[in-house]
């Protein structure tokens, strides 16, 4: 590649580059270095994109992929760890494309559940301690489950089970966004 190319590329990147930037220096959430695998699914098209989370907080994360969606799409995020799925909304805060393919995603209009088990995830990646258990837990563990608890339970389980009917291919992706979005109400 001749000098003048590589500095035409060098050029094109750096307002991708500083939206990068002004998007890291906007975060209000710390993150913390991890290697997880995603999967992101634009919600209004269906088209899928597989990735490697390198960061996550509880605000959002950082994935690498070959592809990227525009900023501000509205996404499906399914984050895989230790043969669990995660799933958030996000929309992408930014992307990324040239030397480095990636996006930057903002999670948003998360159920509870969802924000609290990804708070336990953030917890366990980063190496602390788990959060202090809520009194639903401790009621739960003692018996004495409240109602707010098992809906709770209840809600976690069904995102389980349609994250599993989606993987063996029984429900297609909008049918399980759908689904997602009834139980969230």
């Amino acid at each position: 590649m001749k000098r003048e190319d590589n500095v035409k590329q060098e050029a094109l990147l750096e307002p991708e580059l500083s939206a990068v930037e002004e998007a890291v220096e906007k975060r209000t959430h710390p993150r913390i270095s991890v290697s997880l695998s995603a999967e992101i699914v634009d919600t209004k098209t269906g088209a899928r994109i597989t990735g490697r989370v390198t960061d996550v907080g509880t605000g959002g994360c950082y994935v690498d992929t070959m592809n990227t969606f525009p900023k501000d799409t509205p996404v499906d995020v399914f984050l895989l760890w230790q043969e669990r799925t995660l799933y958030l909304r996000a929309f992408v805060a930014y992307a990324v494309n040239g030397k480095g393919i990636g996006m930057g995603l903002s999670f948003r209009g998360n159920p509870a559940q969802a924000r609290a088990t990804l708070q336990d995830w953030v917890t366990e990646l980063g190496g602390t301690l788990p959060r202090a258990r809520s009194q639903a837990d401790q009621q739960r563990s003692t018996g004495s489950e409240t109602k707010l608890a098992r809906t709770h339970r209840l809600e976690e389980i069904m995102y389980d089970l349609i994250t599993m009917l989606m993987r063996k291919g029984l429900l297609t992706e909008g049918e399980a966004v759908q689904f997602r979005d009834r139980i969230s109400g």
